[in-house]
């Protein structure tokens, strides 16, 4: 299972939190057949092309109706995003 917070900052600049959970049985019998090298190949390279798709689907989104609320309501959305920020900073 797992979530992710999206936040497009530039043109060409998104910031992406993932928090997830794995099954360490699965994680264990995974790296008893391959190396950590290649493990963390694959899960750089499945991460590159998994930020590259999200940011495709999200560009997809503009002018839709959640932005129109957003800059009707710029106060409500910059609090509840200060509040976000507030407790996902690391």
């Amino acid at each position: 299972m797992a979530c992710a917070k999206v936040t497009v900052l530039e043109a060409e600049l998104t910031h992406m939190m993932v928090a997830g959970h794995a099954d360490i049985r699965l994680v264990s019998l995974i790296q008893r057949f391959l190396p950590t090298a290649v493990i963390n190949f694959f899960g750089k390279h499945a991460a590159f092309y998994f930020m590259q798709t999200m940011k495709k689907q999200l560009a997809g989104f503009q002018g839709s109706q959640y932005e129109e609320r957003v800059r009707d309501k710029q106060d409500f959305y910059a609090e509840l995003q200060r509040r976000v920020n507030f407790y996902t900073r690391f």
